[in-house]
């Protein structure tokens, strides 16, 4: 409740909060976890940030069913 108030009452002084930075940083914490745990190696920010070819976008963007992949079996997935 108060995180919410914060940010409208900085909003209205004209001073917005920029949790940006914050949230791309959480976000990719959770993708290295998720890479670590199905492959069951160790996940390196700069291999997640520069190497890592992972690309989750489905090959044809459209409306409708998506393909749906097989699970993930940890420590048996390729690294990509």
């Amino acid at each position: 409740m108060t995180e919410h108030a914060n940010l409208i009452k900085n909003i209205r002084d004209g001073r917005p909060i920029n949790e940006c930075r914050r949230l791309a940083g959480s976000t990719l914490t959770v993708i290295m976890g998720r890479l670590a745990a199905y492959t069951g190696r160790r996940i390196e920010w700069d291999f997640a940030m520069n190497k890592s070819e992972l690309d989750l976008h489905p090959a044809k963007l459209e409306l409708g069913p998506l393909p749906v992949a097989p699970a993930a079996i940890p420590g048996q997935c390729d690294l990509i």
